[in-house]
């Protein structure tokens, strides 16, 4: 039950080392698990990182996509550290984008959640 979990945190690993492949490949696997059980909590983390892979990768509507999703999961989990997390890491990439107005909005959002 817990390899998805290590699955997942393998590919962050990989991610962090520079070696996207393996990254790409066991968080999908994490992911692809975490589904499959029904555990919307690490779905959520899953989520995440793929989302910070995606980034990495240069695709950056995916990423978009993948850290809103990720946010709403949190939201609707109640779990106001992790949205807080992935609010920031969407601040991040608008900035990235050149997106200033709606990074500020996530990061406001984040600070609300945080206080």
């Amino acid at each position: 039950m817990w390899v998805y979990i290590v699955t997942n945190n393998l590919g962050e690993l990989c991610r962090e080392l520079g070696w996207l492949d393996g990254a790409e490949a066991c968080i999908a696997e994490g992911l692809a698990l975490a589904l499959q059980l029904g555990d919307q909590a690490n779905m959520q983390t899953c989520l995440g990182n793929a989302a910070y892979l995606l980034r990495d990768q240069q695709h950056m509507q995916a990423a978009d996509a993948a850290l809103r999703d990720a946010v709403q999961l949190g939201q609707a989990l109640q779990m106001p550290a992790q949205q807080c997390e992935h609010l920031y890491a969407l601040a991040e990439l608008c900035l990235a984008q050149g997106k200033a107005a709606e990074a500020l909005l996530h990061t406001q959002a984040a600070e609300a959640l945080a206080s």
